[in-house]
């Protein structure tokens, strides 16, 4: 009889994500244990932490490790600078170590004259009156901070109105948000909360911490009303006919609407320097998409979650709403005389999405048709994982994690008929990056499409774009249908670094190496959490819906971590050869 010796504990520490410290322990291929640290901080200057491990009360081992800055710069394309940075750093002493701005703190630091609204004496009972104050103050030169009650609900009637003041600057914007008691729940709004104003320009505008749900297409709840959708157009409403510029959208959630958030500029100018940040965009149908936009330069998303929306299954009598192609998480308009001005179609868009957690779509899980930079986000479980282009000059995607489900989610659109299960691709574009790309986990023999792929034909101009992009670090593990393809035309050059793409062989492209855990998913993240009820990907999903908001932010639930965690079971096993 042989006994065999167990496997040795590895302990293991990530820094890699900015403001944390990760602990992963590890006997073999198992995953015993994950904890993460937030290191309260913020700025841009890095932090030296002790680290002590002790078991029973005895000493292990100790050392001392650099953390990254909770609020690092954002992401930059080379050669590109962003209005949005220059704002948000602005904006950075009034930042938390969880990247939430304290927004009562900048109306108090700076004067700013208070109104409530709620059902306490003295308050606006509605945003149409609370609007009316806001803009006679504004004319008499008055910084002004409108703060919704918590555990107030506002009923439609009350809230379907647009805001039509500007702030003084992107310094002293004009703030609505929910009263600073951030304990409390966020106050609910059942219609749709306009930022814009036909007659003018609207600019230097804060919404914060506002719920926005529509009881009325919630199959869930008791009011449902069975309707096709939402009379509700969109949760949050940026469609200008005038320039509109600095509008930011933080620590919101909309839910059930027709279109989450619908930002268009439809008249000669573009909006620009629009930031949605650190909200939760789900289960809205009905409309055009999680987010729709169009003609915006300097769009910036920053830490959203985008799921469920665009479709809805059926629930019991109610037929539900059906997924199509056309609807999305995220549609970014692409930069083209269709909806762009003559003037401006020189202009670059300028498109940012970062730490995005994209996940169940109807469709795509982000259509960034104008382009630009998509880095550090995570595809869960949509029919097609998304494409940067065919607009907005060279593309880039960095660090990004595409989980097929696992078999457990429907990756068709529409039913057996319409398959896909595409991971990420470039649509069109002439100049491309796409470095550390990692797609996993689409045992699927239904919908077998390609993991990464490159798209050279331009379905507007009918017209082949020889696309010249780089590849480093792409990883395809557990996926059913191509590893890498060209899907259609025929590119420039194609220049492979350090990639293991199954089935596909160019220079650059190498076997699969000794991973130290290549079983990693978001399943298996979710069930190493410890949190009561999350025991799968879905149940993580429908967990982050529910409870992602500030003081409430579990750093856990957001992409960068989740992917950090993944990455590191492909990272190369020390025993390899």
């Amino acid at each position: 009889m042989s006994v065999s010796e167990p496997s040795p504990l590895t302990l293991s520490l990530d820094t890699s994500n900015p403001g944390v410290v990760s602990l992963t322990l590890d006997q073999g291929q198992s995953v015993l244990a994950v904890a993460h640290a937030m290191i309260a901080q913020a700025g841009s200057q890095p932090v030296k932490v002790p680290i002590i491990v002790q078991s029973n009360g005895t000493t292990l081992a100790s050392a001392s490790i650099t953390v990254a800055p909770t609020n690092p710069p954002l992401p930059t394309m080379p050669g590109q600078s962003y209005p949005s940075d220059a704002w948000l750093a602005q904006l950075a002493p009034y930042l938390d170590a969880y990247g939430f701005h304290d927004f009562n703190a900048l109306a108090v630091a700076n004067g700013y004259t208070i109104i409530y609204l709620g059902a306490q004496a003295g308050d606006c009972p509605d945003i149409n009156t609370a609007q009316t104050k806001v803009a006679a103050l504004r004319a008499a030169g008055r910084n002004v901070c409108v703060q919704i009650r918590r555990g107030t609900t506002l009923t439609a009637a009350q809230v379907n109105q647009d805001l039509m003041s500007s702030g003084a600057s992107p310094a002293l914007p004009v703030i609505w948000m929910a009263t600073p008691d951030v304990a409390n729940a966020r106050p609910v709004l059942q219609g749709r909360l306009g930022v814009c104003w036909p007659k003018g320009v609207v600019q230097n505008v804060v919404v914060a911490g506002l719920d926005f749900y529509d009881p009325l297409a919630d199959p869930s709840n008791a009011q449902f009303a069975g309707a096709k959708q939402s009379a509700q157009a969109s949760g949050l409403y940026l469609v200008n006919p005038q320039p509109a510029n600095h509008i930011l959208i933080e620590d919101c959630r909309v839910q059930y609407m027709g279109t989450g958030i619908d930002i268009e500029a439809i008249g000669n100018s573009p909006m620009s320097t629009i930031i949605i940040w650190q909200c939760v965009i789900a289960n809205n149908y009905g409309g055009r998409d999680g987010i729709y936009s169009q003609f915006v330069i300097d769009l910036c998303i920053v830490n959203c979650l985008f799921a469920h929306n665009g479709w809805m299954p059926a629930s019991g009598k109610w037929a539900g709403y059906p997924k199509n192609i056309f609807t999305h998480n995220l549609y970014l308009q692409e930069w083209t005389s269709a909806y762009v001005t003559a003037a401006c179609l020189a202009n670059n868009p300028q498109t940012r999405v970062i730490g995005l957690f994209s996940a169940e779509a109807a469709a795509e899980g982000i259509e960034q048709r104008s382009g630009g930079l998509l880095a550090s986000s995570l595809f869960l479980a949509n029919p097609i994982a998304g494409f940067l282009g065919p607009t907005g000059g060279a593309a880039q995607i960095e660090n990004c994690v595409v989980d097929g489900g696992g078999g457990l989610f429907d990756l068709t659109i529409g039913g057996p008929t319409m398959p896909r299960g595409w991971g990420l691709f470039l649509n069109a574009v002439s100049t491309a990056t796409v470095s550390d790309v990692l797609a996993i986990n689409k045992p699927d023999k239904v919908n077998v499409g390609f993991a990464i792929g490159v798209q050279c034909f331009n379905t507007d101009t009918n017209q082949n774009v020889p696309t010249n992009a780089t590849l480093t670090g792409l990883a395809v593990n557990d996926w059913t249908g191509p590893s890498f393809q060209v899907t259609t035309g025929t590119p420039g050059t194609l220049a492979f670094s350090q990639c293991v793409l199954n089935g596909y062989s160019a220079a650059g492209v190498m076997a699969a190496p000794q991973y130290v855990d290549p079983t990693r998913t978001v399943a298996k993240y979710a069930a190493t959490l410890g949190i009561a009820g999350v025991t799968d990907a879905a149940s993580l999903l429908a967990y982050a819906v529910a409870n992602q908001r500030r003081a409430n932010w579990d750093v856990r639930l957001t992409a960068p971590l989740i992917n950090a965690w993944i990455n590191q079971g492909f990272s190369v096993s020390q025993g390899a050869a």
